[in-house]
């Protein structure tokens, strides 16, 4: 003898399968929500590097490390996406910083990264500094745009004819977001006439000046 379900037994499972639908849609939304990069940062982040980007003190990470202040356009605007990126990937280890710094490979996609580091930018608000990534290697006979802080040691032998050896000491200091001072100081040794010379060539003073950084 054949049964037939009840009209209760039919909307009981009705209302079950639309319970079990909404669930299932709520939960596919929540995981293809774009969390935005200030809560990324404040969710990995803020523990350790403070909801501002200025880093807790000692008293509150527990260790005696100083941690960078994202605030600080002199510090941060030097620095390239690439590199950040690859510490918060990988660990402070990856670009030689201490191994306090944990690797975020696992628990953050490249995407969530990238929208991390647009949030740390934030914090510099003076935009007249240039960013690191206009900082291009140093051609053989160019100078760079770059506004720097550092000194180099340079050296050109020339082997055709008499030996000639020539050094420069370049200083260059930074000031403000695109000013710089360089001091050229060249050294000069070569034979001439069957005798070796040596001395200081023409210092050099310059001032560069970005006046366009994009």
């Amino acid at each position: 003898m054949r049964t037939h379900p009840n009209i209760e037994t039919l909307l009981t499972v009705a209302f079950a399968g639309a319970v079990a639908s909404t669930v299932l849609a709520f939960g596919a939304a929540s995981q293809e929500r774009a969390f935005s990069g200030r809560e990324l940062f404040e969710a990995n982040c803020a523990t350790c590097h403070g909801t501002d980007g200025a880093g807790r003190t000692v008293s509150e990470v527990g260790f005696d490390i100083p941690l960078p202040d994202f605030r600080n356009c002199v510090f941060a605007s030097r620095e390239v996406d690439g590199d950040w990126a690859s510490i918060i990937h990988e660990g402070g280890p990856r670009r030689a910083f201490n191994r306090m710094m944990p690797a975020f490979g696992e628990a953050l996609s490249m995407d969530e990264i990238e929208a991390i580091l647009g949030h740390i930018r934030t914090f510099c608000t003076d935009k007249r500094w240039p960013r690191g990534e206009l900082n291009l290697p140093l051609a053989l006979f160019t100078e760079k745009a770059f506004p720097e802080d550092e000194a180099l040691w340079r050296t050109f032998i020339n082997t055709e004819g008499p030996l000639s050896i020539t050094s420069e000491f370049i200083y260059e200091k930074r000031f403000g977001p695109r000013g710089q001072l360089e001091v050229n100081v060249p050294f000069v040794m070569g034979d001439q006439s069957g005798s070796t010379n040596a001395g200081i060539g023409d210092i050099a003073v310059a001032w560069k000046q970005n006046l366009y950084a994009n």
